[in-house]
């Protein structure tokens, strides 16, 4: 399923890739997108990307770095995709820092 802003519902894939999170988002139309990665406390640690992007597949990845450069310490942190009024959210645990 799909939703009417064009963010794909039904998956929110996220793989490592050596020291790198990729996330993945599909896209049936143009959408202005947001994907910011938050911790424990919803607190948002890094915005990955914040703009409009076309219809299509788009993989952003995280460095694991902090909006500040730094490195973000091992834990749980939750993936989030916003566009529009929809949101989806995944929660990733890393043992250390990617």
């Amino acid at each position: 399923d799909r939703d009417v802003t064009g963010v794909q519902t039904c998956a929110l894939p996220i793989s490592q890739e050596g020291n790198r999170l990729n996330v993945v988002v599909d896209l049936d139309a143009q959408a202005p997108v947001k994907v910011c990665v938050l911790n424990s406390q919803d607190q948002a640690l890094r915005v990955l990307y914040a703009g409009t992007l076309p219809a299509g597949r788009w993989s952003l990845k995280w460095d694991g770095k902090l909006a500040d450069g730094s490195r973000a310490p091992a834990g749980d942190y939750r993936i989030e995709v916003e566009s529009g009024s929809h949101r989806m959210a995944r929660t990733v645990s890393i043992a250390s820092a990617p």
